[in-house]
């Protein structure tokens, strides 16, 4: 904002200059949390206990023909590959795993709410000048004189008296994530420094809010003795795809309470990479609740101009409207 000449010397502040400090990050819960819950699990290699299926593949009849022995070659191909997978276990007894994650669950259960509280704070505040600094204190206290008060902050306080700004929510923090622009709707007195540190911060609520919707999920798993689900849950504890480049999908991990598989941002990638492509994977393996949604979250952002239309398999319509 260019001060007015008859203004200069009054010290008017500058619009867009709020700087947010003490906005302590969460990675090192996050990190702390994730090396816990790999810690209670060890991988073994599959055991050959189903049998050995060399005869079958040597003495079977479809390999007279170039088409069976195209199949029995891949089928053994499959079988090698199922046989040297590595196999996940308890690294401790089920009481003690328990403690683990309830210990877990403690530390995002307080690390979560508190960098929630204190983005949706940044959001509300309207401070009495543009040229202050605001820190984690719920007092934001100033000592700037009502002459130094900016113009953008009274008509943003009028606006605010008068419902035409939105009040914040947790889906609008969410929001954010992608849409990083939505944020000076709220607040639009943060320096680009104080938004880019808030959209960090976004990062990491949504991370420990995948964390916690995690470790109640295996927690519930634990207290019913189902352990082949949970060891299935601990077979991948952090994302091995980058959350900045799809954050879409982290935002539903968190809405959806799951956390998506490796194999199934694999399939993904693939039929976006290669449109027309057709991918095949087993069932129950999340197609339709999972892999679906995240390529229609992908495809269907503002910018791009195509339309999405879905063709599905009418006993699948209930599960995939889900």
């Amino acid at each position: 904002m260019q001060v007015a000449p008859n203004h200069v010397g009054r010290n008017l502040p500058i619009f867009r200059n709020l700087n947010v400090w003490n906005l302590q990050s969460s990675r090192h819960s996050i990190e702390k949390v994730e090396n816990c819950l790999q810690g209670l699990a060890k991988f073994d290699m599959e055991s050959n206990t189903a049998g050995d299926m060399t005869d079958f593949f040597r003495n079977s009849k479809i390999n007279e023909t170039a088409m069976g022995t195209k199949i029995l070659e891949e089928l053994h191909h499959s079988w090698d590959h199922v046989h040297q997978l590595k196999r996940v276990c308890l690294a401790e007894n089920m009481s003690t795993t328990i403690k683990s994650m309830t210990d877990c669950l403690e530390i995002v259960g307080l690390e979560r709410p508190r960098l929630e509280n204190f983005l949706l704070k940044i959001m509300k505040f309207v401070p009495a000048t543009t040229n202050i600094v605001c820190n984690e204190s719920a007092q934001y206290t100033t000592n700037a004189s009502l002459s130094t008060v900016s113009w953008h902050v009274v008509a943003f306080r009028s606006k605010r008296t008068i419902n035409r700004t939105p009040i914040p929510t947790i889906q609008d923090i969410a929001r954010i994530s992608w849409a990083p622009e939505v944020l000076k709707d709220f607040n639009p007195f943060l320096s680009e420094s104080a938004a880019k540190m808030f959209h960090n911060g976004v990062f990491e609520w949504l991370e420990l809010c995948v964390l916690e919707n995690k470790l109640h999920r295996m927690l519930a798993l634990a207290a019913k003795d189902e352990r082949q689900a949970l060891k299935r849950d601990l077979e991948e504890i952090r994302h091995k795809w980058c959350v900045k480049e799809f954050p879409q999908w982290l935002v539903f991990e968190m809405e959806q309470q799951l956390q998506i598989r490796q194999v199934q941002v694999e399939v993904a990638k693939h039929l976006m990479k290669n449109p027309g492509a057709i991918a095949q994977l087993n069932m129950g393996k999340g197609k339709t609740r999972v892999i679906l949604p995240m390529i229609i979250l992908h495809l269907g952002q503002p910018n791009n101009p195509s339309v999405l239309r879905l063709h599905i398999l009418s006993f699948l319509l209930h599960e995939a409207y889900r």
